[in-house]
């Protein structure tokens, strides 16, 4: 934020103006800003999007994965509820680092 303002203060103080900058000034950057700023926000928003609903995913087959250990728990056997709830686990956990071949 420092740096920002120095460049600031310098840029007004100055009266030497680069002629570069002089030709920007007469150039439209405005509409190019406020298109640019338009695709940004249209781009974050989608991706915004598909992460909530990967996200909801995730959540719901986490919620199903505690039903089904529940259920392990008290229908079945101690030593095969905790097998069947440890693949549970590896399977949600294999979806999020995305196991494939190498190569």
């Amino acid at each position: 934020m420092g740096i920002y303002i120095g460049i600031r203060i310098y840029a007004n103080v100055i009266s030497y103006v680069p002629e570069e900058v002089d030709v920007m000034s007469k150039t439209n950057v405005g509409i190019l800003g406020g298109f640019l700023s338009f695709f940004l926000v249209l781009f974050v928003n989608q991706t915004n999007g598909r992460f909530l609903e990967m996200y909801g995913f995730s959540k719901a087959c986490s919620g199903r994965i505690q039903d089904v250990a529940g259920l392990a728990r008290v229908q079945l056997p101690k030593e095969s509820a905790d097998k069947l709830v440890k693949h549970f686990n590896a399977a949600q956990i294999a979806g999020y680092v995305g196991l494939n071949a190498i190569g």
